[in-house]
């Protein structure tokens, strides 16, 4: 063998070598990556069974709300309708022994005043006076004793005892 073909030899198998190297450390970085692949895979799917059960969750209690405003419908002649994001009515049936379609609506506007949610009604039919009651809303924030008092000023409004 000549030195030229010793050099030719040489530079050969130093680039065999450096290929060698080369491939050694792309297997390397697959494996890195698979394993990457195969932890994002896992965490997607514990994401996907996390949306799923709060889905469960959010249908069982809407389901349940449901059935709580039908109930409040049914028994009690309270609807809650949504105006608009800020404001929302309560309509109340029921009220009298005389009318069986007597109706009355007081309406909501909600509102942040200093960070604290504030009430205001802007409508009320029939009228009453409704003003102690706003302002016990406003203080305490319990809709329920507002719904309450609003029922008993329509009931003694239209006429049922």
């Amino acid at each position: 063998m000549t030195s030229h073909q010793a050099e030719e030899m040489e530079t050969l198998s130093a680039e065999a070598d450096k290929l060698t190297a080369e491939i050694k450390a792309s297997r390397a970085e697959i494996l890195v990556l698979e394993e990457k692949k195969l932890f994002s895979s896992r965490k997607v799917a514990e994401m996907k069974q996390r949306l799923e059960e709060k889905e469960t969750e959010l249908e069982r209690k809407e389901a349940e709300y449901e059935t709580y405003i039908g109930r409040c419908k049914e028994f009690l002649g309270l609807e809650i309708d949504v105006i608009n994001d800020e404001e929302f009515a309560f309509s109340f049936r029921g009220l009298s022994d005389n009318d069986e379609d007597a109706k009355a609506v007081v309406s909501v506007a909600t509102s942040r005043v200093d960070g604290e949610k504030s009430f205001r009604v802007t409508g009320c039919e029939p009228q009453v006076e409704f003003g102690a009651i706003e302002n016990a809303l406003n203080a305490t924030g319990e809709l329920n004793g507002f719904v309450v008092a609003m029922r008993k000023k329509f009931m003694a409004a239209i006429g049922k005892r």
